[in-house]
């Protein structure tokens, strides 16, 4: 139920501060009413520069054309002629509506000025507060509201094994996986190279899926209980455990038992310091 609500708290909350944070303070009003002029004055300016380079182009073509080319490099003059004109105009239309004062160029400069003064981030919370009004302010509440229930939900979760999404359990899992290793590795120690290992990845998949997958799935809960820096301090060693079964998985793959035993040698190695660096960040 707290989840629930902690969900439901950030939901409408997002919603909320959206809404209200679609109003534009007075100074980002401002910063935005020239950003869309000021790409339409330099998509033509861009596009005239273009036209008349491709004109250009087109007339040095048509100067060293043979008697067979003449007409298609002429039609090409024609087309590129087309091409400014129709620049021109668009420039001619932003001019006429104002966008423009003066020169394009000069129009650029100062609207690109103007862009950037954005207001600092302490001002636009102001403006927003004011301008946002109740909705603004009420949906940043409900988000910091609803992080801190999820919060609290995880911090539980992880230290009640019947909670909702069932608590994962860290010591509980190394000594299953290292049940597992028992088993296998009897097959495993008498393993020629390239003989078959099919038994041998189905078990590194069985353990991957059922009993590092969960674990891996509810960190966040270890994380909660003992804070990231502890957290990582165990949790580094066990992903390096893990790392070294799927590279046993691979050498089995290849046929290379060797290797395959190697791994798992490792792998063994690194549950034993998780399990190890566990007891002292519990103990703490």
């Amino acid at each position: 139920m707290t989840r629930a609500i902690a969900w439901v708290l950030l939901i409408v909350g997002v919603g909320l501060a959206a809404a209200g944070g679609t109003v534009l303070g007075p100074e980002m009003a401002a910063t935005r009413s020239v950003t869309g002029p000021l790409a339409a004055i330099q998509r033509a300016t861009e596009a005239l520069d273009a036209a008349h380079q491709a004109h250009a182009d087109a007339a040095d073509a048509l100067r060293s054309a043979t008697p067979k080319t003449q007409e298609q490099a002429e039609q090409a003059v024609d087309a590129r002629l087309a091409e400014v004109r129709a620049a021109r105009q668009a420039i001619a239309s932003l001019e006429a509506s104002g966008a423009i004062d003066g020169s394009p160029a000069v129009t650029i400069r100062n609207l690109t000025v103007a862009s950037k003064r954005t207001p600092p981030p302490g001002r636009r919370l102001v403006e927003w507060f004011w301008v946002g009004g109740p909705w603004w302010v009420a949906g940043l509440v409900l988000v910091v509201v609803g992080a801190l229930l999820e919060r609290r939900w995880v911090s539980a979760a992880s230290r009640n094994p019947s909670g909702a999404g069932g608590a994962v359990s860290f010591v509980g899992t190394i000594d299953a996986i290292e049940a597992a290793l028992d088993q296998m590795q009897p097959t495993l120690d008498t393993l020629e190279m390239d003989a078959p290992s099919a038994e041998l990845r189905d078990e590194l998949d069985r353990i991957q899926d059922e009993l590092i997958g969960p674990l891996v799935d509810g960190r966040m809960q270890l994380a909660a209980r003992h804070g990231n820096s502890a957290f990582s301090v165990y949790f580094t060693a066990f992903s390096g455990a893990e790392r070294n079964l799927a590279r046993a998985w691979s050498a089995l793959t290849d046929g290379h038992s060797v290797v395959a035993r190697a791994s798992v040698a490792r792998a063994r190695e690194g549950l034993a310091e998780a399990r190890a660096a566990w007891a002292r960040v519990e103990s703490a």
